[in-house]
């Protein structure tokens, strides 16, 4: 044999005793549950301090690795939800909101809940259960929901309050995560307490079901006629526009800062200007409040396209932004309100001007629970503030909801 080969072999043998003593070290015997759980948080412990881009910016590193510690020990005496909220407890203590931690489990109490400024409310449900719609929600198992709001806040990883009010009505009707909370006994089913428009009130036992395509069908629709806000449309869509004739208005809404295979954005973008240029607009309204993020540099382009045209006025150029508003998409905010003369419109965004992002994940070694982390910092903005803060704040109303009206489209117009 040559010696090169020889050498190849060597070295190829050593990497692979390296990798099979790194697995090693975190695996835990089978069947062995503590063991798994130990293990795994031994492995976040080390892992994400060293692929995050700075963990410790806000979390000090001390209180980290007590939580950790404090998080093994209590193992024997817990279930696994409670491990698993454990775990979640730690990542969003980074308050980081792109750092989060989450294990697949595909069950929900079938309502869909929203928080409006009157509380939140059942936005829409399965027919088994359709007395609860537009009803408000005010305990689980008999414990308030302003208690249980605030123990849900500190699983989740947020930035601001503006994002809590967006990701808390989901994480309710998650039966994991109220079971791993201690606010529900069994996740299989139960007791959700409503009041209705005539302060009546309502006691569900809510059964847990598959969360699938299916399962989502089944979901009452009040919002597929002719009467629905224009924000609530298209929602399968990543982006689209309509021209408002009757109003010489051109609305664009922005799903996702992300391509659409079947019409790439800049195709989308010059027909938008077209019809912009055509009609001689009154007002262009570019509506973002439910993205969620991607690529911050695919809308760059338009924007410059606008910044060039009379449009770019204070009272012709309208950004709508809310909760949502996450990620990339408050970049593009930002890039608005540096570049063009535009008006904003809607809620505090629900991530901060400044943020950790550019995210990438790893999995735990056992559970296969998966962990997202911040690889960079974005700084866009001279002021740190949590939110990005429109210049008019409109906060959604449920009778809003209920009578399919678009308070902050209104207030444009």
């Amino acid at each position: 044999m040559k010696r090169g080969n020889i050498l190849l072999i060597t070295i190829l043998f050593i990497i692979g005793t390296v990798i099979g003593g790194c697995k090693s070290k975190y695996a835990a015997a089978p069947g062995n549950r503590e063991e798994k759980w130990t293990k795994d948080i031994e492995y976040l412990s080390k892992q994400l301090p060293k692929k995050h881009k700075n963990l410790f910016f806000s979390l000090k590193e001390e209180e980290f690795n007590k939580k950790i510690e404090e998080l093994k020990e209590a193992v024997p005496k817990m279930n696994d939800d409670e491990v698993k909220v454990g775990i979640y407890k730690i990542v969003a203590s980074v308050n980081d909101g792109h750092t989060s931690a989450y294990l697949d489990y595909n069950k929900m109490y079938p309502i869909s809940l929203y928080w409006f400024k009157e509380g939140i409310y059942v936005t829409s449900t399965i027919p088994e259960y359709k007395q609860i719609m537009n009803c408000k929600l005010v305990k689980i198992n008999g414990k308030n929901i302003d208690e249980i709001s605030k123990e849900v806040a500190e699983v989740i990883s947020h930035e601001n309050e503006a994002e809590l009010k967006s990701m808390i009505p989901s994480f309710i009707t998650m039966p994991d995560i109220l079971h791993g909370l201690k606010i529900i006994d069994s996740r299989e089913k139960t007791t959700f307490t409503f009041q209705d428009s005539g302060n009546k009130i309502i006691n569900v036992n809510i059964k847990e079901i598959e969360y699938n395509k299916e399962s989502k069908k089944l979901f009452i629709n009040d919002y597929n006629d002719k009467n629905t806000p224009l924000y609530m449309k298209n929602k399968d869509k990543k982006y689209w526009f309509e021209y408002l004739k009757d109003k010489n208005t051109l609305y664009f809404k922005y799903n996702s800062c992300s391509e659409m295979k079947e019409k790439p954005f800049k195709d989308f973008s010059k027909e938008l200007l077209e019809v912009l240029d055509k009609n001689n607009v009154d007002k262009l309204i570019v509506d973002v409040r439910d993205n969620g993020g991607g690529s911050s540099s695919i809308l760059e382009p338009f924007i410059e396209e606008v910044k060039k045209r009379n449009i770019n006025d204070k009272k012709r150029l309208f950004v709508i932004v809310g909760r949502r508003t996450f990620s990339s998409a408050i970049l593009n905010s930002i890039y608005f309100r540096n570049e063009t003369k535009a008006t904003f419109v809607g809620e505090p965004t629900g991530g901060k001007p400044n943020h950790y992002g550019e995210v990438k994940n790893f999995q735990l070694p056992n559970t296969k629970m998966k962990v997202r982390y911040s690889t960079k910092y974005f700084t866009n903005s001279k002021e740190d503030t949590p939110s990005f803060m429109p210049d008019k704040i409109i906060e959604p109303s449920v009778l809003d909801f209920i009578n399919k009206k678009d308070s902050v489209l209104q207030s444009i117009l």
